[in-house]
C-alpha cells in the first residue's frame, strides 16, 4: 500500500517528513515521481493534472489538501467509487476570517487616508464609522468563522446559506430571496461559497443590483460563484463600489484579465488562508488511517451537494 502526493508546484518535504514519521510503514509516493502507480489507495491532492487517476486502480479515497474539492468532483478521470475528503482546519478558517477582518477594519477605519496625511505630515482626525452590516454567502467552517470574528466585534451580521440552520447571533435565510436579502442589507458582502452545481455563477447582475451603493464585494470561497463580467459592468455602474478577490476561476489569473487593471478591483494571489503542513499531515493521517482500515474518512463529501 502506499500513500501519493499529487501537489503541482508545491514543496511538499515539511508534509512527506511529517507523514513518514506519523506512517513509517506506508510507502509515500509525491507526482510527477509516482513510480508504483498501481499500489496507492490514498491520495491528497490539489489541482491535478488531468487524468492523473487512470493510472492508479486501487485508489480508494482523496483528500483536497484545501477547503475546496470542486477541482476533484469535476475531474472525469477519478472513479465515482473513489470516495473525496476536504482538509477541515478550524486555524485555516482563522486565517481567512482574519484576512476578511483585516481588509474590512482598514477600509472601514480609513487607513488608507491617514497613510496619505502621514507621508504629507498632515494632523487630520476625521469621524469614521467602527461598524458595518456584514453579509456573508456560504455559512460553512469558514463563513461561520468570518461570523464569529464579526459578532465579537459587535457588528450586525446575516448569512445565507443552502439549508436553514441556526448561527448564533447571526440572521440565517436561504433561497433566491434570502440571497437578495443579504445582498440588499450589507455594507460588505464576503463570499464563502464552495463551487457546486447550486453555486456556479450565483454572484451574478442580480445579486450587484440589489447591492447597496457603497457596498464592497469580497471573495473567499471560489472564483467560480462570481460572474466577472457582471462584476465589472457593475462597477462601472457604481453599484458595488469596489472589490476585493482573492480567488479566481482561473488561477493564476490570466495577464490579460481586465480585473488586473480595474481601478475598483484590489487582488490577491489566494492567500486568505495557507495550509499549514503539520495540520495538514494530522488530517492526512486520520482520514488515511480511516480508510485503510474499511471505514469512510472523515469530512468527506457528498457528490450530489458538491460539500
Amino acid at each position: 500500500m502506499s500513500l501519493a502526493l499529487v501537489l503541482p508546484n508545491r514543496d511538499t518535504s515539511e508534509l512527506e517528513a511529517a507523514l513518514a514519521k506519523a506512517l513509517p510503514d506506508t510507502r509515500i509516493q509525491v507526482w510527477p515521481e509516482i513510480t508504483q502507480p498501481e499500489s496507492v489507495i490514498f491520495a491528497v491532492a490539489w489541482k491535478q493534472p488531468p487524468d492523473v487517476w487512470s493510472s492508479m486502480p486501487k485508489l480508494q479515497a482523496v483528500m483536497s489538501y484545501g477547503a475546496g474539492v470542486d477541482f476533484l468532483l469535476t475531474d472525469p478521470s477519478l472513479p465515482e467509487s473513489v470516495q473525496v475528503g476536504r482538509f477541515v482546519d478550524p486555524g485555516l478558517a482563522r486565517q481567512i476570517a482574519g484576512y476578511v477582518l483585516g481588509a474590512v477594519l482598514y477600509e472601514l477605519r480609513d487607513f488608507k487616508r491617514y497613510a496619505h496625511d502621514q507621508r504629507r505630515r498632515r494632523w487630520n482626525p476625521a469621524s469614521t464609522p467602527v461598524s458595518a452590516q456584514i453579509g456573508i454567502l456560504g455559512l460553512g467552517e469558514v463563513g461561520r468563522s468570518v461570523a464569529r470574528h464579526f459578532v465579537e466585534l459587535g457588528f450586525s451580521v446575516i448569512g445565507w446559506r443552502a439549508r436553514q440552520q441556526p448561527v448564533e447571533n447571526v440572521e440565517v435565510v436561504t433561497g433566491t430571496s434570502g440571497l437578495l436579502h443579504v445582498a440588499r442589507n450589507s455594507d460588505y458582502l464576503v463570499a464563502a461559497l464552495p463551487a457546486t452545481e447550486a453555486t456556479r455563477g450565483v454572484i451574478d447582475k442580480e445579486v450587484f443590483r440589489a447591492m447597496r451603493a457603497r457596498a464592497v464585494l469580497i471573495n473567499v470561497g471560489r472564483g467560480e460563484t462570481v460572474v466577472d463580467t457582471d462584476l465589472i459592468e457593475a462597477l462601472e455602474n457604481g453599484r458595488p463600489r469596489g472589490a476585493l478577490l482573492d480567488v479566481f476561476t482561473r488561477e493564476p489569473l490570466p495577464e490579460e484579465h481586465p480585473f488586473w487593471h480595474h481601478p475598483n478591483i484590489r487582488i490577491t494571489p489566494h492567500v486568505a488562508g495557507l495550509t499549514d503542513p503539520a495540520a495538514a499531515a494530522s488530517a492526512v493521517v486520520s482520514a488515511y488511517t480511516a480508510v485503510v482500515t474499511g471505514g469512510r474518512m472523515p469530512n468527506a463529501v457528498s457528490r450530489d451537494r458538491g460539500y
